[in-house]
């Protein structure tokens, strides 16, 4: 499992946004690639105004993951940079990958 929190910034102020300010109405959406294995990645939707979620189950492995803002037609509002290199390991523990800034243009 990933958790992780998230913020909204305005890219070019880096100012707080809310999730309405963001136009980030379906929420925030995490993929996790598995480093060694491309084919192998899983997907996860979250709540935006959450602030937080924790992710489906994954095999043990070390990951990239990508965090978006959806706006409507789950259409990418900001995406926050790539975070690399991020291992699950075995027995159900859970990686924390902090507070994620979500950069909206």
């Amino acid at each position: 499992y990933f958790q992780m929190q998230w913020d909204l910034v305005d890219a070019a102020t880096n100012a707080p946004l809310s999730c309405a300010q963001a136009g980030a109405t379906n929420g925030v959406e995490s993929i996790a690639t598995d480093v060694s294995t491309p084919s192998n990645s899983a997907s996860d939707q979250f709540d935006c105004e959450d602030h937080y979620g924790v992710t489906s189950g994954f095999l043990a492995a070390t990951y990239t993951i990508s965090v978006a803002a959806l706006g409507s037609g789950d259409a990418s509002v900001g995406t926050a940079p790539a975070i690399t290199n991020k291992p699950i390991r075995d027995k159900n523990q859970v990686t924390d990958l902090g507070t994620v800034i979500i950069p909206i243009d």
